[in-house]
């Protein structure tokens, strides 16, 4: 649901997983909604009309976090299946998986000016990642439990 905070009216809904909503961020634009499900799938929907742009599909288990970049042309995704993947929003597919993590990744941020990615993880680490290669730079470790966040 899009809710207008002025008036605390929902002004748009988007339904169409049957099962639940694990993550959420907007364009900055305002245009799109990008959600994760449990089922794993990634869809990206159009505000003003309440339609599905798009659907991605590749993670084998919940979608806990995603991102739009910074210039609005992909989408990074978080999964519990341990991989974090960068989608097109101009061709629709998979440009990169992030392979690494030994857990379920709980949170992905591109940096500021687009060219790195880090991801979050419950296997106690984060990671950088270069958007262009897909190379993992940096895995920053030492935590004593699961990593939730990162920017």
């Amino acid at each position: 649901r899009i809710w207008d905070l002025a008036t605390g009216r929902c002004i748009q809904v988007l339904d169409s997983e049957t099962c639940g909503v694990c993550a959420v961020d907007m364009s900055s634009d305002r245009k799109r909604v990008a959600i994760g499900y449990a089922s794993g799938a990634v869809k990206i929907w159009d505000t003003a009309s309440g339609t599905c742009e798009l659907s991605f599909e590749g993670h084998t288990g919940d979608v806990w976090a995603i991102a739009f970049s910074t210039d609005g042309t992909s989408v990074i995704s978080g999964s519990y299946d341990s991989f974090a993947r960068v989608w097109s929003l101009e061709t629709g597919e998979c440009q990169r998986c992030l392979e690494g993590h030994e857990g379920g990744v709980r949170c992905v941020a591109f940096g500021p000016l687009g060219q790195r990615i880090v991801t979050a993880s419950n296997d106690s680490t984060a990671r950088i990642w270069t958007v262009a290669t897909g190379e993992c730079q940096h895995t920053l470790g030492g935590h004593e439990g699961a990593v939730y966040s990162a920017c």
